[in-house]
C-alpha cells in the first residue's frame, strides 16, 4: 500500500471535495477513489452534481508508505471552506 493525496480543481463548488489523502496499491486506484470512500469507474458516465470530479481530472501526488496497520481507503478528506 501506498499513501496518496488526490485533489482537484475542475469543481469549484461550494460543497465540492478540494482533496484527500487516500491509502490504495498504486496512483490508478488513488484517481478512482472518490473522497467519500466510493469507488469510480472511468466508463461511468460522471455526475455534474457530483462533490468531486471526472477520475481523469484527478491530480494524484505520492506521498509515502504508511504504518502497516493503516487500512486502506480514505484517510483525510477536505472541502475548501
Amino acid at each position: 500500500m501506498k499513501l496518496y493525496k488526490i485533489s482537484q480543481t475542475s469543481n469549484s463548488r461550494r460543497d465540492a471535495y478540494s482533496s484527500a489523502v487516500v491509502c490504495v496499491k498504486d496512483q490508478t486506484a488513488a484517481r478512482n477513489l472518490h473522497p467519500n470512500g466510493r469507488v469510480l469507474s472511468m466508463g461511468v458516465e460522471w455526475d455534474p452534481h457530483d462533490m468531486w470530479t471526472p477520475p481523469a481530472k484527478v491530480k494524484v501526488e505520492h506521498l509515502g508508505t504508511p504504518n502497516a496497520d493503516l487500512k486502506p481507503g480514505v484517510v483525510l478528506a477536505s472541502f475548501p471552506y
